[in-house]
Formats: C-alpha cells, structure tokens, sequence
C-alpha cells in the first residue's frame, strides 16, 4: 500500500504541474484524487475503496491518458529530464519488482484490534474495517465536493450548507472548491431522522448535547440552561 501511495501521489504530481505548465486549463482539476500531509504535500491516494479497486483504477488511468494525450509538449518542456528520472524510482522499478502479471495470489491474515486484540475485517457497508468482537470500527475519510456528496446523501446543497452553518459536518476549500466528508454527511443526516422520529423538543431553557458514542451511535441529551446573573 506505501508502493501504491506512492506511486500514485508521484502521477498525480506530474499531471498536474504539466496540466498547469503546458498549460491545459480546459481539463477537470483532479485535486480530489490525493491526500495531503498536513504540509499540503501529496502523499497518496484520497480514497481506498475496501471493496474494490475500481476507484483506483479508474483515476490511475484518468492520470495517464491525460500524459499521453500530452506526451509530444511534456517531452519538448525544459522540465521534462527531471520527471523522466524520477520515473524510474514510482514508476519502473515498482513494475520490476512487483510485475502486473504472473503473479500468484499473495494470502492475508486480518490485523488484530487496538481495543481488544480480536481481528478485524474489512466491512463493504461500512466502507473501512471493524472488529467482530467489540464492533470497534475504522473508515476511511472520504472527501467529496460538496454537490457529489449532496446527491449521495439525498439532499440538496443548501441543505449540507445549513449543517456546515451548525457546525454538524465540517468543510474544507481547496483550490476553491469546497469539499466534505461523506460518511460525516451521513451519520449527520441520520442523527437528525433520528431526532425527528424521536420528536425531540428544542426548548428555550435546554441545551442539546450530542455525543458520538464509541459504537458510533448518536446521544442526544437535553440540559437546562444556567442563568449567570452579573
């Protein structure tokens, strides 16, 4: 997985900058396929599917069509030497040692818990991993534009707007698009069906506290208001 991150993070960089340097501006901004260190520097995949690969694939060969479609202006620009060794550590030395075929199926034993020590498999539903003894569970961040993530949650944008606004999902700009976790949008989405079948009251005199539970269920709990008289 460290080999395919990287691997993957070194495409993306070199479609970009030629994307930017050629330049080639009629093209989509692919920034939603990487993930960032804290730096802002690409480091991997977005997003691993646990169920399939496709996603994966699907960007990969995205990245590539683009370069050959470029391929005669990214040869003739003065930057192109650099990239072209550096191909051979993320690209030609990878293939050499793990080849695309002909390779035998390689068995995997599932990872143990860090709360309990049980094994932990990889939930399709869950789109991350969780633990069969303690229901301990792990997603993976996945962060979509705010409209992709809208249509996958069956709202519409204002909607997901009103909850960045009461801070019930959080939102990150980059390069001007704004994007959200999806799975956040989810729970949120659900926290407030629940709230409403529930008939919960909002009352002047009560604050609502919500707490995410370690089983990921919502605890929605109703206090008073202190009066603080000066």
């Amino acid at each position: 997985m460290d080999q395919i991150d990287f691997s993957f993070a070194e495409l993306w960089k070199m479609e970009d900058y030629f994307r930017e340097r050629l330049p080639r501006f009629g093209f989509a901004d692919t920034s939603h396929m990487v993930r960032c260190a804290t730096n802002g520097e690409p480091v991997g995949v977005a997003s691993v599917v646990a169920d399939t690969s496709e996603t994966l694939r699907k960007w990969t060969v995205s990245l590539t069509g683009r370069l050959r479609s470029w391929w005669p202006d990214v040869v003739a620009h003065e930057a192109f030497p650099v990239y072209r060794d550096l191909m051979d550590v993320w690209l030609i030395r990878p293939l050499r040692a793990w080849p695309l075929e002909g390779r035998a199926p390689v068995p995997a034993r599932p990872r143990a818990c860090p709360e309990c020590g049980g094994e932990v498999w990889a939930d399709l539903q869950l789109h991350g991993a969780r633990c069969d003894s303690c229901r301990w569970q792990q997603t993976v961040p996945q962060w979509i534009p705010i409209r992709d993530a809208a249509e996958r949650v069956g709202r519409d944008v204002r909607q997901l707007e009103r909850w960045i606004a009461d801070d019930g999902i959080g939102m990150r700009k980059v390069k001007g698009r704004r994007y959200v976790e999806l799975h956040e949008c989810m729970e949120w989405r659900d926290f407030l069906a629940a709230r409403r079948a529930r008939n919960l009251p909002a009352l002047r005199d009560h604050q609502m506290i919500v707490q995410k539970q370690p089983n990921g269920d919502w605890e929605v709990t109703l206090a008073p208001n202190v009066a603080v008289v000066c």
